[in-house]
């Protein structure tokens, strides 16, 4: 189709084309049966991925409600974890946090400094750029 075009565009500077010129290009369309089946495969596809999406999404939920209810019951003292806590090695620490903000999405989460705060600590400074975008 793009050949079709430019033998009947017109104009030097500004390319321009006449009604007539665009009725008279040819445009393949595969048979109603083929078209069909393409509508129906894509609308297959497009369930699927829906599904999938939406499945990723639920999951995505239940890991920060997990986590939210787990930092809350370390910070209340309903769970105890010097013990756990003694045995982990910084580096370990580190990239934990650094796989559950890759895994949850690190636009969308914290690492455990920034999400309590004692009293006497000053509140993390805000992004501006997510203030006024949120």
């Amino acid at each position: 189709m793009s050949y079709q075009l430019k033998l009947v565009l017109v104009g030097s500077t500004f390319s321009r084309i006449n009604v007539e010129d665009i009725k008279a290009l040819l445009i393949l369309v595969p048979p109603i049966v083929e078209q069909g089946a393409i509508a129906s495969f894509l609308d297959d596809e497009t369930k699927r991925l829906d599904a999938l999406i939406w499945n990723c999404r639920k999951q995505q939920e239940a890991m920060r409600e997990y986590r939210t209810r787990l930092i809350a019951d370390v910070v209340t003292g309903k769970l105890d974890i010097r013990e756990v806590a003694a045995t982990l090695s910084e580096i370990d620490l580190l990239a934990s946090d650094d796989q559950t903000d890759e895994f949850l999405g690190a636009g969308n989460t914290h690492s455990l400094d920034q999400e309590y705060q004692p009293a006497s600590e000053a509140p993390p400074q805000t992004d501006k750029a997510c203030v006024s975008t949120c």
